[in-house]
């Protein structure tokens, strides 16, 4: 056999993906409920504030739309971090990890499979729910209208909206990939954190991370500050060459956690010494 096919079998790997999604389905389903019940509560209840109390002329775009996209990028990286401190949640209690162990599959497939769920599959589902409330206070207040004429309208997930646009989350389209590497680090953190910590790995993690921005935090951002204002050109180094640095050392180091979170995942043992 070859040593690809040892560390990684299609079927198997199939299987796994299966029996993760069939055996945690009850758990999953609830989160996604919470996570739609979230979305929903606050656009709703930040809507109605809206609505009732609006100035000025009639609006050209719904009011509503730039807070939901500052609620889409906040929750994005929260959740995102829940969910990559979720990874290895199986290996908490010592059935837990004898049930991970004994699988008939390699520790590879076996990562793999959860590192989709909770990366992959946490994007999507995030997306969804996002949707599905954002559809909810559409419908809600179409069907009982404000007393102020307004605009009600889904809020748009297109990039001519997400980009450069007044409502915009992001102000130019260069700045797209240091968002999305700076997201993917920040969930790779939580996953190693999950790796290393099987109990309370979520706040251990945040208290790791805390301590980390303390001690280098500032440094780097106020260097960042002086590199980054008014977006000119330093004597040292331009805006975007900063962004382009930027966007490589989070995309490196979520790569670089990734694989240091398989590396430990590999190394489980039936009685967690940490």
């Amino acid at each position: 056999m070859k040593a690809q096919e040892t560390l990684f079998s299609m079927p198997r790997f199939a299987h796994v993906l299966r029996k993760e999604l069939t055996e945690g389905w009850k758990v999953n389903l609830l989160r996604i409920v919470l996570m739609y019940g979230v979305f929903a509560v606050i656009f709703l209840l930040y809507a109605y504030d809206r609505y009732n109390h609006l100035s000025g002329s009639a609006q050209e775009i719904d009011p509503v739309w730039a807070f939901e996209l500052d609620v889409f990028v906040t929750l994005l990286f929260v959740m995102g971090a829940l969910s990559g401190s979720l990874l290895m949640e199986r290996m908490k209690r010592k059935t837990g990890r004898l049930a991970q162990l004994m699988l008939p599959a390699t520790m590879f497939e076996k990562y793999l499979s959860r590192w989709l769920l909770y990366t992959v599959g946490f994007l999507l589902v995030f997306l969804l729910t996002f949707v599905l409330a954002d559809l909810t206070r559409v419908v809600v207040f179409t069907l009982f209208p404000p007393e102020q004429v307004v605009k009600i309208q889904p809020v748009p997930l297109s990039s001519i909206y997400l980009v450069g646009h007044p409502i915009g989350i992001i102000e130019h389209t260069k700045e797209i990939k240091t968002f999305i590497a700076a997201y993917f680090f920040l969930q790779s953190f939580y996953m190693l954190g999950s790796a290393v910590w099987s109990k309370h790995a979520f706040i251990k993690t945040t208290a790791v991370g805390m301590l980390i921005l303390l001690l280098y935090g500032g440094t780097v951002g106020f260097l960042g500050w002086l590199l980054m204002e008014n977006r000119s050109v330093t004597p040292f180094i331009s805006y975007h060459t900063f962004i382009k640095l930027v966007t490589t050392f989070f995309g490196v180091m979520a790569l670089v956690n990734w694989v240091l979170a398989y590396v430990r995942f590999k190394e489980s043992e039936l009685i967690n010494r940490w």
